[in-house]
């Protein structure tokens, strides 16, 4: 295969994801093209004749998928030049360096087949159908869980947010997370690939024959997977609790003012609204929640300035005369000489005291968090050309918080923006105890509905491989309860003023697969591909290993 043919299959494979995964034109995303979206990547990964050339389809890949997917990062004003211009050539990068993944044994190998005439074995073996496919799909998993953790963390442009309308199927979650998902879309595209590759040279009926194993072995994964759905969202669950709920979606812009003023008024007007109609209908509320980074002068120091502020209706005042607690998105000072503050969540108790704060742990790289920014040379950079040279400073511990309810307290956690797309980070909180996850987010800077439709469906899945409530309450969405079937109790319109009254429900769990045993599913891939690696190189290199023990063996002599 030509490059220019690889290049053209790489480009429809990006642009056929961007498809499958929430977009403009799908808001929540499209699983027809999320199964086909990598066969033209496996035809052109395949065919590459060197790393080099792996490299490149690689590269471009990941440049075009998340250009094409994660455009509304450049409306993230003065840090759009980080937000979509570096993320998208780091998403790159990362990805063509992955080109080591597939390089490894199936191009290794092939390109030295003639050291391997005594062990013609393994090169069938390597070269089956079989192996390829199983190698594309543990590579394209680690691929995107490498992307989805540490400090570049981006879980966006992932295959598996092309499966939210395929519930039964997503409920495999709560064996092995996420992971698992990609690994049967990028299966099902390596499958599918070989077929039709068959199909080419000879008539179908020949080209099932052939590809007889791989599709059998393609079809029990979905029956099972399906099998597990169906039992998943069949089985009954006991609520044990509920926490009567206000989410307060004020759909408004904070960069387009200067203080905190309007979101606060707006957030009281529809607290109000919300909670006279629970007192209407005879409900006691529980609970008050307002989105991410609402309040702008930062706590300690907030719980005195809040005392006259708004003029019109002082913040503290106005909570406690409501008698619930409120979890407000503000910031806290953690020392104020050296610039560092935290993307909080406040919590308050009925009266409009503290009851505690949540600091936001996992920080938006080059938004949040900027790295460097302690060298001189930088700071200076920073500072003359974008105007800031600081960020966020993350917080170093999870902390829960027991909220009084009807028939006891619930125990909640608050994960902040897009904390909530990380399976690991929630399941460290389900694990000390959170029967909640009551998420506080701020999109509105997007200014498009699948910018907010993605970060949703990333947060759905944490309900259901956690089998845990969701709740999300957010500037302008997408607010809303799921239960941890994955069921959308409430939810309003995006970008639109409202409010949620809501009975969140607490349900008895005894922890699923992944809950307990983590990212399990990773970490077999992860020993597999060590292994074959190893394997692969001492092999490689026998003839220089076998050089060096007879050498040994002489000098022992």
């Amino acid at each position: 295969m030509t490059l220019t043919n690889q290049i053209a299959l790489t480009v429809l494979s990006a642009v056929t994801l961007a498809l499958g995964i929430p977009n403009e034109l799908f808001l929540s995303g499209s699983p027809f093209f999320g199964l086909i979206a990598l066969i033209p990547l496996y035809k052109a990964v395949n065919s590459s004749k060197s790393l080099k050339n792996a490299a490149l389809i690689l590269f471009i890949h990941g440049f075009v998928t998340h250009a094409a997917s994660s455009f509304w990062l450049a409306y993230f004003k003065d840090f759009a030049i980080f937000t979509l211009g570096a993320s998208t050539l780091g998403n790159a990068a990362i990805k063509a360096f992955t080109s080591l993944f597939y390089y490894l044994p199936l191009f290794m190998i092939k390109n030295h087949r003639d050291l391997y005439a005594q062990k013609r074995s393994l090169w069938n073996a390597v070269n089956s159908k079989g192996f390829k496919v199983f190698w594309f799909a543990m590579c394209y998993t680690l691929w995107e869980t490498l992307k989805s953790t540490g400090f570049l963390a981006y879980p966006w442009g992932t295959v598996y947010m092309s499966a939210y309308n395929m519930r039964l199927l997503c409920q495999v979650t709560r064996l092995a997370g996420t992971p698992l998902i990609t690994f049967i879309f990028a299966f099902f595209a390596g499958t599918a690939a070989e077929f039709m590759d068959s199909s080419c040279m000879m008539d179908i009926k020949k080209a099932f024959n052939v590809n007889r194993n791989l599709i059998s072995c393609t079809l029990i994964i979905f029956i099972l997977s399906t099998v597990y759905g169906v039992w998943a969202v069949s089985r009954k669950l006991e609520q044990t609790a509920g926490l009567n709920t206000v989410l307060i979606q004020q759909n408004l812009d904070p960069w387009k003012s200067n203080d905190d003023t309007d979101s606060i008024l707006t957030s009281q007007m529809l607290t109000e609204k919300a909670l006279k109609e629970n007192k209407e209908k005879g409900i006691n509320t529980d609970l008050v929640v307002w989105s991410e980074g609402i309040l702008r002068m930062p706590f300690p120091e907030g719980k005195y300035y809040y005392r006259d502020v708004p003029a019109s209706n002082p913040l503290i005042p106005f909570m406690a005369k409501k008698k619930v607690p409120f979890i407000i998105g503000g910031a806290l000072t953690l020392n104020a000489e050296k610039l560092e503050f935290c993307n909080s969540a406040i919590v308050f108790n009925k009266n409009g005291g503290v009851m505690g704060y949540y600091n936001k742990r996992h920080l938006v790289p080059f938004a949040e968090s900027l790295p460097f920014t302690d060298i001189d040379f930088v700071k200076n950079l920073m500072d003359k050309y974008l105007g800031f040279s600081f960020g966020w400073t993350a917080g170093k511990e999870y902390t829960l918080f027991d909220i009084p309810a009807d028939n006891g307290t619930v125990k909640i956690s608050i994960p902040i923006c897009f904390e909530d797309a990380f399976g690991e980070l929630c399941g460290d909180l389900k694990n000390l105890g959170s029967q909640i996850f009551m998420n506080i987010t701020d999109d509105s800077w997007s200014l498009t509905k699948s910018a907010e439709y993605q970060h949703y469906v990333l947060a759905w899945f944490r309900a259901v491989e956690l089998e845990t409530t969701l709740v999300r309450s957010t500037n302008s969405g997408c607010t809303v309860v799921i239960d941890p079937k994955g069921n959308v109790l409430y939810d309003l319109p995006l970008f639109e003023e409202g409010y949620l009254n809501c009975r969140v429900p607490v349900y008895e769990s005894k922890g699923t697969v992944y809950q307990i045993w983590g990212s399990w599913f990773v970490r077999l891939l992860r020993i597999i591909f060590d292994l074959a690696l190893a394997l692969c190189v001492f092999i490689h290199n026998r003839e220089f290993l076998i050089s060096f023990f007879n050498k040994i063996q002489s000098k022992s002599r």
